[in-house]
């Protein structure tokens, strides 16, 4: 249920931040038919709109902006498994990222 929540905020935070009946109105309507966030809660609330078409089985991608570097990056690389992501930059650093949340492992490799 973690997992799912996590995505659940990352595909809704937006517009809930503006609007909190969003969470409701927007975010579990529109959440995947199968997930344990709207297993638990949408029986709550009988009178909302669901997605009847279209692929919801899985959650959408999102783009992400990760910020560790002061100069241009000039490499990246992701782990064998995508858990994980390397960047290299033009301010001899190599950053250590979460693919899935986006954060910074650690400080950054000086001198590379």
């Amino acid at each position: 249920m973690a997992w799912n929540s996590v995505k659940f905020v990352r595909t809704f935070g937006g517009i809930i931040s503006q609007s909190t009946p969003h969470l409701y109105i927007s975010g579990l309507a529109l959440s995947l038919l199968n997930s344990p966030l709207f297993k638990k809660f949408s029986p709550m609330y009988p009178w909302l709109a669901q997605a009847v078409g279209g692929d919801n089985a899985y959650w959408p991608c999102h783009e992400m902006t990760l910020r560790g570097h002061t100069h241009c990056v000039s490499s990246v690389a992701f782990s064998a498994d995508g858990k994980r992501i390397a960047s290299g930059s033009e301010d001899n650093t190599i950053c250590l990222w979460d693919a899935e949340t986006g954060l910074q492992l650690g400080s950054p490799l000086k001198g590379h």
